[in-house]
């Protein structure tokens, strides 16, 4: 069943490859059409804010909220034959997973089109060709490859180009030296001042509240991940009261299973994406999650909390990097550690600070105020090179 699947996928991505290609139709997509926030929204805002000529459509469920979105770009139901017809028009399609993001059946209508993947995170843990479970090149590696070829990829550092290079069979001549779009957010001092004020309210907590944001990654093993409400030491959150410390935990996009436990200085929350609670919190919480090299470019204080580090390295996915390689902070793995590395941080907010400078510049290199422009010349470069020519009309 797995060899038909991928064998009908590989059809519908061959008919495809001849297609007449409209260079203003661009679509747009991430996380599999269930979400707005990421790098393909600040991506599609920007193109139509800067090339009105561009037909933007957003490729999604039904009941995603593209309240993120700029009035401009057109909402499609991405099972629909409007989606299916405009994805064999579109001369870019956008995305930050994979074609999924583009439609329910992972089938590749954008053969001959310039597709973009503008990805979703510097990585520590390994993806896709280099995961056990795809790895060797077999007849059905050999066609996933090929039917999920990527024109376009953004590297926001070189340490972040050999990874999808490899894990995704990826040229270097693909390869778009460029910051994440949804970063652009940190580089505007008037927007980090609203968000705060804006999560803060949403939490419905004070505005001189401190906040800790706790992100973790997805685990493929399905473990729940851990949650700050199984915390029992009651002088910590006496300590946390009064110093008006709270903590805002949000799941992984793709992680199903809850957060245990309630407390009142613990809140469980996913009205906001992960870029907007970084953007208002004081420090970070995390795991192997890719939202920490993000977070460097706020400088502000970051605890690894490693409580299954053996398991995840060794058993679930694998990682690209030993975490004295990696880390961008304190890397507690007991609870007791834990308490102690927030409290630390909390009261010398510049302790891993040089640290902090020396991963920034490792794996963030090509961040800047400029992004968006940067990726969105080089597909008009692309298109152009192709005989398509896009209005760029103001």
């Amino acid at each position: 069943m797995r060899i038909l699947d991928f064998l009908i996928k590989y059809m519908v991505y061959s008919l495809n490859t001849k297609n007449k290609r409209d260079p203003n139709i661009w679509v747009f997509g991430e996380w599999y059409g269930k979400r707005t926030g990421d790098n393909s929204t600040f991506l599609a805002n920007y193109v139509v804010e800067n090339h009105k000529d561009v037909q933007a459509y957003w490729f999604c469920d039904p009941s995603c909220d593209t309240s993120d979105l700029d009035d401009r770009i057109k909402v499609i139901d991405y099972s629909s034959a409007e989606a299916i017809r405009l994805s064999k028009q579109a001369a870019v399609a956008v995305m930050n997973e994979g074609i999924v993001d583009l439609n329910t059946n992972n089938y590749n209508y954008f053969g001959n089109a310039l597709k973009v993947n503008l990805w979703h995170g510097m990585m520590w843990k390994k993806i896709v060709n280099d995961m056990k479970e795809y790895s060797g090149d077999t007849l059905v590696n050999r066609v996933r490859n090929k039917v999920y070829k990527y024109d376009l990829f953004e590297s926001i550092s070189e340490e972040y180009t050999k990874h999808i290079k490899t894990g995704f069979s990826i040229e270097q001549s693909a390869i778009v030296n460029s910051g994440f779009p949804r970063n652009q957010l940190f580089y505007d001092k008037f927007a980090i001042a609203d968000n705060r004020k804006k999560v803060r309210a949403g939490a419905n907590i004070e505005e001189d509240s401190f906040v800790i944001v706790y992100l973790p990654t997805f685990r493929d093993s399905h473990s729940k991940p851990f949650s700050f409400s199984e915390i029992q030491d009651e002088n910590f959150w006496n300590w946390a009261t009064e110093n008006k410390v709270y903590f805002l935990q949000k799941a992984h996009e793709k992680d199903t299973s809850s957060f245990s436990g309630e407390r009142d200085n613990v809140i469980n929350i996913n009205s906001f994406s992960a870029q907007e609670l970084m953007a208002a919190s004081d420090m970070l919480v995390t795991d192997y999650s890719s939202c920490f090299f993000d977070y460097l470019l706020m400088d502000k204080p970051i605890v690894h909390y490693l409580y299954d580090y053996d398991y995840y390295r060794n058993e679930d996915r694998g990682v690209y990097y030993d975490r004295e390689e990696v880390v961008c902070g304190d890397t507690p793995e007991s609870i007791d550690d834990l308490i102690k590395a927030i409290k630390e941080n909390y009261a010398n907010p510049e302790l891993r600070s040089d640290l902090r400078k020396e991963r920034k510049e490792q794996f963030m290199t090509y961040e800047s105020a400029d992004t968006c422009r940067i990726i969105t010349q080089r597909i008009i470069s692309d298109l152009k090179n192709r005989g398509l020519t896009v209005n760029t009309g103001n």
